[in-house]
Formats: C-alpha cells, structure tokens, sequence
C-alpha cells in the first residue's frame, strides 16, 4: 500500500506478521554534489543523535529504552548520481507487549521529534552534539583508509567516475566536513525538509493509518521546493583504460578492475545481474573456480555490478609477482563468456545461488526495507519472488549478450612499498 502524503512525498505500509519487531523509516534522497555532500552527510547522523524533546545521548537512550529496547539508526549512502539519507526505528511489535500497548505509535512520535524538532538554538545546531558528529564522521572516513580493500574500491571508482557525479565519495571529504558550521547545517536541514524526495515506510503488524497521520501533520507545515528527478548519466563507451597504483605498507596487493557495461534500465538489468554473478559473484563463478583456486593466482576474487550506474568492479587481494597474471587471467575469464565457451548448466547453478540469497530477504525485517526502498528510482517496485522469476527466464544467449557488452575502463592497485 502505497499513499502520496505531499509532492515528492510517499508513505508505503507493508504488512508483515512473521516478526516480533516492526519498523518505520525515513529515507532521503537528492542529488549528490561535492558542494553538498559532507553537509548533507553530517546533518542525517546529528539528526539521529538526538532532538529537543531528549537533547542528549543518555535521555534519548532512556527514552528507547522505555520503548521496550527500540533501536534507532540513521545513516548516508549513494545511489547513482544521487545521495540517500535514512532515519529508521526498529521496535518491539503492539501485539507481543500486554497492556494494549501503543508501542509502535509511540515510536513512530519519537521518529517525528528526530525529524522535525531538532536540537538547536534559534536557526543554528546545539554545538556540543554537532561537534561530536562531526568528529566521528571524519573517523569514519579515516577508517575506510585503513581497511585496504574498501580502500582500494573507493579509489577505482573515483578515478573512474572523476568526471561524473556517481563519483563523489559519499561522505565527501574531511577538508570539506572541517569547515561546516553550526549554522551552516541548519540551512541544509531546512533545504533537507523542503527539496528532497522523501519515502517513508511502515513494516510490521500494526494499525498504519495512526502512524501515517502524525506524518501528514508535520509534513503538511513543510514549505517543499521539489525539483529533483531521478536521473543518473550511464557511460558504455570507453575511449582509453585509465590504470593507477598507489603504494601502501603491506604485503598483499589490492587490485580493482572497473569495466563499463551501459546497462542501468531497470528491464535490462537482470541479465547483467546474472552475467555478473557467473563472472565473480557466487562460489560457482569464474572468477573463484580458475583464477582463485585452479589457478590460484589471488587470495580471494569476486565482481560486483551496479545497477544504479550500470558499473561493474572486480576486486582481488593479490601477491605482487601475480598481480599482472591475476589481471590477466580476470580479463580471460571475461572473453570465455562473451565467446559462450560454456555449458546451460553453469548459469543455473548461478541461478540457484541467487535464489538462496533473494530468499534469504524475507528472514529479516531489515532487509525488507531495504529491498524496497531501494528500487524508489527506478519507479516500478518488484516483490523478491517477482525479481527471482524475472531471473529464472534469463538464459545462455541472454549472458552471452550481456558480457560483451562489458568494458575494461579503469585497473587500480594498492601496492606495498617495498614492491614498487
């Protein structure tokens, strides 16, 4: 069930009985900027860390507490050419509390307090909570610095997409974080408010149409400005392979391969989803059977596509003597698809590790939630059963045609300093 609360604005209820907990989320979405970035990912984890009615930490802990153990998150990614920012509550559904319990009402007030009250004085942010978010927001990207091979995907992906939004680090960077302001922020959340799309969805067992009210009744005070459509530039064509390498104290090299494929519809997308998966995604894959243990040229070796962007990586951890080899023999495992050397049967395997992990979806309320309001750019919604019979009727021919129209655009690696 799915309702339109304002422009750019929608409320979606998914029943859901087989949980104890339900859970009501905030999701965000606008266009990503480097001007804009670190505000708007800075904003989302002060937001989340407390409001006016429970200015700190500890009362806004007691306060979930009293919530029968509540759990709240918030968060900043990206998709595309766009950022997405989530406030999410996870809480102990009515009908396990006695007493005609109001849990999940309650719960959803406590989610309006965060998004519509808060904490900050007069048109700027209370300063010590924002000062504390922000020094944990730089930490967190100085973390993914020290972890090599996420490291190591970041900066594929930055050299590849330099001249492309869906390049921007989603956290943007520190220099930019440093010189954001109390007041500063507060501008952002007014435009947060006013410019974003907005989807807010409801999963559990409980009454929605109370839960949907106290929405409506702050949203409708919202001045909104919408002017954002979901648009992301899909790039096929690749004139020069851009190759880079870095050096890092270690021994194992990080190598990333980042090909272009020019397929982000979403009617065109599962056959890409399945070739990927065939190239290095499951433990049947190619790119696991012969470059990682046939041939044994990697420490692990896997692919990932994105359906957003239509971009597809191959990481691997690797010896520095096999790092030409491995690359290589990645590219070779590429061309035997495209040529379909190949029998019926692999695809099916692959098929079958897809369906497990479609499946194993529905095991947690969480990843429900996630299921759905990913798909909100590219319009049409599917169920998981809905995308797993879409993904049986691809075939051999349907690969074939998929993995040649994948593109090597950018090779990166970490390399230790006494092998460079």
């Amino acid at each position: 069930m799915k309702l339109e609360i304002s422009e750019g604005i929608n409320f979606s209820y998914i029943h859901c009985s087989k949980f104890k907990t339900s859970q009501i989320s905030v999701t965000f979405f606008l266009p990503i900027e480097k001007e804009t970035v670190s505000e708007y990912a800075l904003l989302i984890n002060v937001m989340g860390a407390c409001c006016k009615k429970f200015p700190t930490y500890r009362l806004l802990n007691k306060r979930l507490e009293e919530l029968y153990g509540a759990e709240l998150c918030s968060g900043s990614s990206k998709e595309g050419d766009y950022q997405v920012l989530n406030l999410s509550i996870c809480l102990l559904d009515d009908k396990f509390i006695a007493d005609n319990s109001r849990n999940v009402y309650e719960s959803a007030q406590l989610l309006c307090e965060v998004m519509f009250n808060p904490l900050v004085n007069g048109k700027e942010f209370e300063s010590k909570v924002f000062e504390q978010e922000k020094r944990q927001l730089i930490e967190l990207i100085e973390s993914e610095k020290s972890d090599k091979r996420t490291w190591a995907l970041l900066k594929c992906e930055e050299y590849m997409c330099s001249r492309q939004k869906c390049g921007i680090p989603k956290y943007g960077k520190i220099s930019d974080i440093k010189k954001i302001t109390p007041e500063k922020l507060y501008k952002f959340y007014e435009k947060l408010l006013s410019e974003s799309r907005i989807e807010i969805m409801v999963l559990g067992n409980s009454n929605y149409e109370k839960i949907y009210e106290i929405f409506k009744e702050n949203i409708i005070k919202i001045k909104r400005n919408l002017n954002f459509s979901f648009k992301t530039e899909i790039i096929s064509n690749v004139n020069k392979i851009c190759e880079r390498h870095e050096k890092i104290e270690a021994e194992q090299c990080k190598l990333v391969m980042g090909f272009r494929t020019g397929i982000a519809e979403p009617c065109q997308t599962n056959g890409m989803i399945l070739t990927s998966a065939f190239f290095g995604g499951v433990p049947t894959s190619r790119l696991f059977l012969n470059v990682r243990e046939k041939m044994n040229l990697c420490y692990y070796c896997s692919s990932k596509y994105e359906k957003s962007t239509g971009n597809l990586f191959v990481e691997s951890g690797v010896s520095i003597e096999n790092l030409n080899k491995a690359k290589e023999e990645i590219i070779n495992q590429l061309e035997v698809i495209k040529s379909g050397d190949f029998v019926e049967s692999e695809i099916e395997d692959t098929k079958r590790y897809i369906i497990q992990k479609i499946s194993s979806i529905e095991d947690s309320i969480s990843t429900i939630a996630y299921w759905y309001v990913s798909q909100t750019p590219f319009g049409k919604t599917k169920t998981p059963n809905e995308f797993l019979e879409e993904i049986s009727n691809v075939n051999k021919s349907d690969v074939i045609n998929c993995a040649n129209k994948i593109k090597l655009d950018t090779v990166f690696a970490l390399v230790g300093k006494a092998n460079f």
